[in-house]
């Protein structure tokens, strides 16, 4: 199993099976431009998608599917191939985020998937959206 984090409107952890790979990480459009724009309601067509390298991430399904999110929405994205392979600049959200959940998650021991995975739920559930979207903040031009 792989872990992934979203951030949306309603933020969401989800595990995805590795068999699924790509597909399970895509999302529907709606949520993530309705948090685009209330993130950026005035600088809507300056923001730009990004994703890391990992395999999923450049799948022809993800790329298929932030082509889709310029086409209807106009918000456009970097492409994977102008992203470099490690570089805490390029998702200040991410290690923010991956901070505060190691942080809480320090304090638990799990001793089964299972566990681990209800501590997870739980502690992401405790961070409250707007401390996350804090992390966006630096992003802003």
């Amino acid at each position: 199993m792989k872990l992934s984090l979203l951030l949306l409107a309603v933020t969401a952890l989800v595990i995805i099976d590795k068999a699924k790979n790509s597909e399970g990480q895509l999302v529907p459009i709606s949520p993530v431009k309705e948090e685009i724009l209330f993130l950026y309601p005035s600088d809507f067509q300056r923001v730009k998608l990004h994703q890391d390298k990992a395999t999923s991430c450049t799948s022809k399904g993800t790329t298929a599917f932030l082509e889709k999110m310029k086409t209807d929405t106009g918000i456009a994205y970097i492409p994977f191939q102008h992203i470099p392979v490690k570089s805490p600049d390029v998702s200040p959200v991410e290690c923010y985020t991956f901070g505060l959940l190691k942080t809480a998650l320090s304090k638990c021991k799990p001793t089964t998937i299972d566990g681990l995975w209800n501590v997870v739920q739980e502690e992401w559930k405790s961070i409250p959206l707007e401390i996350l979207r804090k992390a966006l903040v630096p992003w802003k031009l």
